[in-house]
């Protein structure tokens, strides 16, 4: 983010606090997976929390890519998925083809799935990845190391 400023982090909880005037008075969550740090990033408002409505998350994402920013948002798991699957498939993958190379939308959706840190898998355990990969326009990447989704999250987002 400090290479560049076009890059803006948004969804589900991926920010410390909601409002920044509260960031030295509460220590900040950091999400589900408890990345901290998030709020504190390079830039104000460059990172944010969301409204819990996944078709917005993307929505938005695409509109502020056609715009010149790099979105990378978060879906918070892969279950929540579904209702933004439309703008997913209709939308961002075939912003490019249906302009006729005049606008793109290069945003990099982040979805987890395999239950909670605790081990909770009867909840947000399920993955729909291969629905994704027959979408035309779309690359999907699933990590087996937190290693490799460092360095592939990195990659994305530098493209």
């Amino acid at each position: 983010m400090a290479r560049d400023p076009r890059i803006v982090v948004f969804g589900e909880d991926v920010a410390d606090v909601s409002r920044e005037q509260h960031l030295e008075h509460v220590k900040g969550k950091g999400g589900v997976f408890k990345s901290r740090g998030g709020s504190t990033a390079v830039r104000e408002r460059s990172v944010y929390n969301s409204p819990l409505a996944e078709a917005n998350i993307v929505g938005r994402a695409i509109g502020l890519a056609t715009r010149g920013l790099k979105p990378v948002v978060e879906i918070q798991f892969f279950d929540y998925i579904w209702p933004a699957y439309h703008q997913l498939r209709n939308e961002l993958a075939t912003m490019r083809w249906r302009s006729n190379n005049a606008f793109s939308s290069p945003v990099v959706v982040r979805v987890t799935y395999g239950g909670l840190p605790e081990g909770r898998l009867d909840y947000h355990s399920q993955t729909g990845a291969v629905v994704f990969t027959a979408v035309p326009g779309l690359r999907v990447i699933c990590p087996s190391t937190a290693l490799d989704a460092n360095g592939l999250l990195r990659t994305a987002i530098s493209v």
